[in-house]
């Protein structure tokens, strides 16, 4: 009977690492069979279960730890010249949460006891850290209406993988090289001694002989730490931290009280605390950019396509100004045609203005209009007067010379680029404008001029060209 049963075991065990490394789903639900089976056949007891299922916890962990040494060898070579150790030291409260407690889901103050403890962390990653831990503490609770409280004292020792939240999921985010939100799952023991009292009278020993007297050894169970906290970077050589866990023990001896179909016995360790780093580099692994030492190829590739992109937009600038330069100097040529064809026209109303003078010819019988050949034309959005524009007023000023008795009207305009309004007011800036160069610069007297602003109302040609922003002379009497 007992060979078989060391039989059934080994074939037990078998079949748990088979699950985890090979056919998942199909071998746990044959190692459930397998385990109900056995179990109806009185082939295994109670005890060798618990065995197994423990030796099952064990495979787990080592499954996870060895995928996160996976995930670290692939970065190694990114990862060199960083810091992996730290120490870290902490202390907090401890609460417990188990059968004898006087809330259901939070503590009393009386129920809070301080401990502390310390762990060795090492970095396979930005992203991911091996950690292990031990707590040295104490737990008490009271349940005040069955009349029950315990009193426990503890050594926890734990191996948990911490996964970087931020790192893992805004690698690119620049707080991350600061701060850091981070999780932990992990599997270790707790060995305890515990006294529970009922009615301030000692009920039941755990770890204890003799009333409480005598010390045996402790009790020794298998404990799933589940954490959470946030870390922040102080200096190259310090983190400060906070984080809280809750601690699933696979007993419910805890707490001295075994009530029948109560769950296993659990406790919360909050605590604050510091990492201290260590290694000769000064910069620690789990504070790198995890863009670049997570995802290096990626971040690689990517750098190669940002100089491209930035030689492709460069080549652009390049081309558009060429391409202005281009297209300026062909305005500027348009601008010299117009001028010439301007001068040849005031040229020729000149000589056509002193033979009618000299004829003795009213004015209003030669001339009503010089708006085609006295055009001031302007910039988009500009009243600035070039040099080309002086010489058009110039020619206007020696037309008022040669007429004493004539007067002008000084007529802005527009196109349709912009707004009505803001093409009004424009238009009265090109006329006041040329209004004054021809009273300050050629010494017209005001009085015979007269200025009027248009907009965009009346268009020289199609309302889009820039031909109608323009200032026009119109003579009056």
């Amino acid at each position: 009977m007992r060979s078989a049963r060391k039989t059934e075991i080994k074939y037990l065990i078998k079949n748990c690492f088979a699950c985890i490394f090979f056919l998942p789903s199909a071998h746990i639900f044959r190692f459930k069979i397998c385990l109900l089976l056995t179990y109806e056949n009185q082939l295994i007891t109670k005890t060798e279960i618990m065995k197994t299922k423990k030796i099952l916890a064990f495979a787990l962990l080592a499954g996870f730890l060895s995928t996160g040494y996976s995930f670290g060898q692939e970065n190694q070579r990114a990862n060199l010249g960083y810091d992996r150790f730290s120490i870290g030291l902490e202390l907090g409260l401890f609460s417990p949460f188990g059968d004898v407690r006087e809330w259901r889901y939070v503590p009393t103050p009386d129920e809070l006891s301080f401990g502390g403890g310390f762990s060795l962390n090492y970095s396979l990653s930005p992203a991911l850290t091996l950690r292990s831990q031990f707590l040295l503490g104490s737990l008490k609770g009271n349940d005040r209406e069955e009349g029950f409280r315990f009193e426990s004292n503890f050594l926890d020792a734990n191996l948990q993988g911490l996964v970087s939240f931020t790192k893992l999921f805004v690698p690119r985010w620049e707080g991350n090289t600061r701060f850091d939100l981070y999780g932990g799952l992990g599997l270790g023991i707790v060995s305890y001694r515990t006294l529970l009292y009922r009615n301030n009278v000692l009920h039941r020993e755990v770890g204890y002989s003799g009333g409480g007297t005598v010390k045996e050894p402790r009790s020794v169970d298998l404990n799933i730490p589940l954490s959470m906290g946030i870390r922040y970077n102080v200096s190259p050589r310090m983190d400060v931290f906070v984080e809280t866990s809750f601690r699933f023990s696979r007993t419910d001896d805890l707490d001295g009280l075994d009530r029948p179909f109560s769950q296993n016995d659990a406790y919360n360790f909050s605590r604050v605390g510091l990492a201290i780093k260590l290694g000769p580099n000064r910069q620690a692994l789990s504070w790198a950019s995890p863009s670049t030492m997570m995802y290096p190829g990626d971040v690689a590739r990517m750098d190669e396509i940002s100089n491209r992109l930035g030689a492709v937009e460069r080549r652009v600038t390049e081309v558009d100004r060429v391409a202005a330069v281009d297209a300026q100097g062909k305005e500027l040529q348009a601008l010299r045609n117009q001028v010439q064809t301007i001068q040849q026209r005031q040229d020729e109303m000149n000589k056509n203005v002193t033979y009618l003078m000299e004829n003795h010819v009213k004015p209003e019988e030669y001339l009503v209009s010089v708006a085609s050949l006295l055009n001031v034309y302007f910039r988009l959005n500009s009243a600035e007067i070039n040099s080309f524009n002086y010489e058009r007023i110039a020619a206007a000023a020696r037309f008022l010379n040669v007429n004493p008795n004539l007067r002008l009207e000084v007529i802005g305009h527009t196109d349709i680029s912009g707004p009505s309004a803001f093409n009004m007011a424009l238009s009265e800036r090109r006329a006041r404008a040329v209004y004054n160069v021809l009273v300050r610069d050629f010494n017209v007297d005001p009085a015979r001029l007269q200025v009027s602003f248009r907009g965009e109302d009346h268009p020289f040609a199609d309302p889009a060209l820039r031909i109608n922003r323009r200032v026009e002379f119109r003579v009056i009497e």
